[in-house]
């Protein structure tokens, strides 16, 4: 039986333009072996992508592990490329069966011959432009437009509303950029302390939530045009919401495992604004009626907020826990207490 290496991704997946060409000869004799085939890689890298956008979001309290270092985070990435692997050669996402079914329709079922826009030519084309232009990594150029609309994988679970809307630009609003965990604090430490009273909450949970859902800021959800949404909280635009929203994809958590899903966000024209609607939204909705008897215990308020359905994450309370006590806060609370 035939066998191939596991220990690392084959380059021939997305950078080699020789087995590009090698792929464009094997659709002029079989297609719909070339389609599943470029259909596969096309998963393997998407996998890639969401296991790397996973990784970056566990950035965001990493830093206060002991155990994490750049060596650690090599042989993760190995180890993420061998479960691409493994993933994909196991049946993967389903994704590449998809494509083959959409695209599959487009070949002919007589001698092979195809419509004037071959196939075989289509799927070269699709591929030497990704892998030709500017660089020869596919992910990379899908990475980069991912970094502007992605959102951290613990998004808020809140009922979305039925129609889908296109996602609109915000209105002149606030853009404040972070680029430490002492800046995220200095600046949001004084809103929560205000918004603390009124929920009667420690004003470091709000900040630690908010670090979560937001990587210390430094995923604040953007529109297209890159206007901060100045949601701290990543609570989604239902149909209760009547103010400005921002589309983005997210990943949710659905049986344990997490599925790339596009979400309507709120989006608000100051990140006060955004730390009122939190309180507001904690407030006036009756799913969060214990949390609210909870707020005097900052780690039974966050338990009752995860089983309420904040969020979809089931980790979701525990990580913001460990960044409550995690030494990245301390010292940034420190520091501006200082300051």
């Amino acid at each position: 039986m035939e066998s191939k290496s596991l220990g690392a991704v084959d380059p021939s997946v997305y950078t080699d333009l020789t087995e590009l060409s090698k792929l464009k000869a094997l659709a002029g004799k079989d297609e719909k072996a070339a389609l599943r085939e470029v259909a596969q890689q096309f998963e393997q890298v998407f996998m890639n992508m969401m296991l790397k956008s996973m990784r970056q979001a566990n950035e965001a309290f990493a830093e206060d592990d002991p155990l994490y270092s750049s060596e650690v985070q090599f042989y993760q990435g190995m180890l993420d490329q061998q479960l691409t692997l493994d993933l994909s050669k196991a049946g993967g996402l389903g994704l590449a069966e998809i494509i083959v079914k959409q695209l599959g329709q487009s070949i002919t079922s007589g001698t092979g011959e195809t419509e004037s826009t071959g196939v075989s030519d289509l799927m070269f084309n699709m591929a030497t432009r990704r892998v030709a232009s500017h660089s020869l990594s596919a992910v990379d150029e899908i990475s980069d437009q991912l970094a502007r609309e992605r959102v951290m994988s613990t998004s808020t679970q809140v009922s979305e509303s039925e129609e889908t809307s296109a996602d609109r630009s915000i209105d002149t609003p606030q853009d404040v950029t972070f680029n430490s965990p002492a800046e995220f604090v200095e600046v949001l430490m004084p809103m929560a302390e205000k918004a603390a009273q009124a929920l009667g909450v420690d004003p470091k949970v709000l900040v630690a939530q908010a670090a979560l859902e937001t990587g210390w800021g430094r995923s604040i959800i953007r529109d297209q045009q890159g206007n901060s949404s100045n949601n701290l909280f990543n609570i989604k635009a239902d149909s209760r919401w009547s103010g400005e929203s921002v589309g983005v994809q997210t990943l949710e958590y659905r049986d344990g495992l997490p599925q790339p899903e596009r979400a309507e966000f709120r989006a608000y024209k100051s990140l006060e604004a955004g730390m009122n609607d939190y309180v507001d939204f904690i407030q006036s909705n009756p799913r969060y009626e214990q949390a609210r008897e909870l707020v005097e215990d900052p780690v039974a308020y966050l338990q009752a907020l995860q089983q309420a359905g904040y969020a979809t994450d089931p980790e979701y309370a525990a990580k913001i826990e460990r960044i409550l006590g995690g030494t990245s806060l301390a010292m940034a609370v420190s520091g501006s207490q200082e300051g």
